[in-house]
């Protein structure tokens, strides 16, 4: 698929929730350049999947009842061809060692499922281009993290700057993905 001009955007939803899955479903039905490929209620299923249909995004659910979305994003990525596959974690869960391991599995996006329609839809079309997505409200949330005294050891071995926990605090920042994906990926670094 040419990424200047795709037909339609693939993707795949694990999802355990059948309701949720069938909302996200609706949603996206109602945009002419995505389109839902497969859809599972477990990782394993999701996984197998991702395998057979080949999506170019993957819309990830957390909390799944065999494997989690961390060990489902992993096994994802251990795919043959899984360079092509995005995958954007959604979820309730804001904790700080569930941001920190979705990057670490190698996901591209972060997004809380209470988010609107259309941040969903830009979240999606983001991370399809190579950018990374996360929601605000968590950039906020690991800024803060970082910068209480129990863990600003991780500034210091990580290199995280000041200037880099303000960029956390005021996203979303256009045209500075680069930047987002470097300190994304010394966050996940982190072993909590």
């Amino acid at each position: 698929m040419n990424k200047d001009k795709p037909s339609k955007i693939k993707i795949a939803l694990i999802e355990d929730h059948y309701v949720t899955r069938l909302g996200l479903s609706l949603v996206l039905s109602e945009i002419d350049s995505l389109e839902t490929v497969g859809e599972a209620d477990s990782g394993l299923s999701g996984v197998a999947v991702v395998a057979a249909r080949r999506p170019d995004v993957v819309l990830l659910d957390l909390g799944l009842p065999d494997i989690d979305g961390i060990e489902c994003a992993k096994r994802i990525k251990s795919l043959q061809g899984s360079d092509k596959v995005h995958i954007l974690m959604r979820t309730s869960h804001e904790e700080n060692k569930a941001v920190i391991d979705t990057f670490s599995a190698g996901a591209d996006g972060f997004c809380l499922k209470d988010c609107d329609d259309l941040v969903l839809i830009s979240a999606i079309k983001d991370v399809f281009y190579g950018k990374t997505y996360l929601d605000p409200r968590i950039g906020v949330r690991l800024a803060d993290f970082l910068s209480d005294s129990p863990n600003r050891h991780y500034l210091k071995d990580l290199y995280i700057t000041s200037l880099d926990l303000e960029f956390l605090r005021s996203l979303p920042r256009p045209n500075d993905d680069a930047r987002l994906k470097t300190i994304l990926q010394k966050i996940a670094k982190i072993q909590l």
